[in-house]
């Protein structure tokens, strides 16, 4: 709050849907209890939940957070956008369930938008995490991503990306691209929007340990359908066939993986390249987040 009537700082809107999240959810909401920077909203927006997720969202007693119930299941996409149109803040920054953000996450990104009234969408680096809140590796993304680095790397860590309410509005998900809603957005707009990664680890993101193998094939699908519609991202026929063809393969090595039981491995190697970093800090910040 400090640093808000010091820099005249809007409102943060934190958005979290969930579905049968009972296993994290209660980390996840208590990281954003623990942020430095105070002036936010949570909106938990359960997607119809069978588990425990509801009853553990309802336990919090905090005026800044907002659960949202209808009792269907109409999927992320669907949550996502009706999330930006409950927002109330200036900024809007979203987290997955099963995730846990760094006690300055948000501070350091309103500062960073605050500092940049050029930047639309601003993400951050981050720690792998495993179920058992073990830190595997760090990642640090492309500083000012481009359409090379939607198309072959990572362009955000999307549960890690804040920006003003305003671009998101302006800009909704398409719900024709399940489990790729975000990949989709980033390459649609990258040319009309300015983008930025802090290269801070400001999330602690749970990628191992997790079945992956169905949720992988539809994101792949998905891209295969967007290449499919080329000429709405301006991609050249050759471009868009060299994709298609690396995302065949892709999915059929990763199924090949997933039966022998080696999905973890595979995420492994292909974060081979890690990054060097303070693994007794990194803990101390986790525990920090969620005590």
């Amino acid at each position: 709050r400090d640093l808000r009537m010091s820099r005249g700082l809007g409102d943060v809107y934190k958005r979290q849907p969930f579905y049968n999240a009972e296993k994290f959810l209660n980390l996840a909401i208590q990281s954003v209890c623990n942020q430095t920077y105070d002036n936010w909203e949570l909106l938990l927006i359960d997607d119809g939940s069978t588990d425990s997720s509801l009853i553990i969202a309802n336990s919090f007693k905090d005026n800044r957070i907002r659960v949202f119930s209808d009792h269907s299941n109409k999927g992320l996409v669907y949550r996502l956008n009706q999330s930006v149109r409950l927002a109330k803040g200036e900024f809007y920054a979203r987290m997955d369930a099963d995730d846990i953000m760094h006690c300055s996450r948000i501070e350091v990104q309103v500062k960073y938008l605050v500092d940049n009234l050029c930047i639309d969408v601003v993400g951050t680096a981050w720690y792998s995490i495993d179920n058992f809140n073990n830190i595997v590796s760090v990642k640090i993304p492309k500083e000012s991503p481009s359409v090379n680095t939607v198309l072959n790397d990572i362009c955000f860590l999307h549960p890690s990306v804040m920006g003003r309410k305003e671009w998101f509005v302006n800009n909704p998900y398409d719900a024709r691209y399940v489990r790729m809603e975000d990949w989709e957005l980033w390459l649609r707009t990258i040319n009309s929007s300015v983008f930025s990664n802090i290269d801070i680890p400001l999330m602690f993101y749970r990628e191992f340990g997790i079945p992956h193998w169905k949720k992988y094939v539809k994101t792949q699908i998905g891209m295969l359908k967007l290449f499919r519609n080329r000429r709405d991202y301006s991609l050249s026929f050759t471009r868009a066939l060299f994709c298609k063809i690396k995302t065949v393969l892709k999915i059929g090595i990763f199924t090949m993986v997933h039966l022998v039981g080696q999905t973890d491995c595979l995420v492994k190697m292909r974060d081979r390249k890690k990054s060097s970093f303070d693994r007794v800090k990194a803990m101390m910040d986790l525990q920090d987040a969620i005590k």
